[in-house]
């Protein structure tokens, strides 16, 4: 059995200083936010290179909460990925109002 493996989807404790070559996969693409303290944050994304896609949301708000949005065109159908990571150690109430905020913004986005 062939598996078709669309993206797969990381926590990465990696900063911008670290090259765009350093986190390449044969054959995907890939869309990141990063982390600003080297301890926790940052998300990526790898999509297969034969997929078309456009990154629509990639976000950093301060140490509370880590967005990669993508929307994928597969076979003329349109998917949103999104990848979201909340450091243990901030508020739940606090990551809860901003995942809020940025899925409106989302939404709004991606009609």
């Amino acid at each position: 059995m062939k598996l078709n493996l669309l993206f797969f989807v990381c926590l990465k404790h990696v900063s911008e200083e670290v090259g765009s070559s350093e986190l390449d996969v044969i054959g995907y693409n890939h869309e990141c936010s990063h982390t600003k303290n080297m301890r926790t944050g940052g998300t990526i994304v790898y999509i297969q290179k034969f997929y078309k896609y456009r990154l629509t949301l990639n976000i950093n708000v301060g140490d509370i909460l880590w967005l990669t949005s993508n929307e994928i065109e597969v076979k003329k159908d349109e998917y949103v990925i999104t990848v979201i990571y909340r450091s243990p150690g901030t508020s739940d109430r606090i990551f809860m109002e901003k995942l809020e905020e940025y899925i409106d913004v989302l939404l709004e986005i991606n009609g």
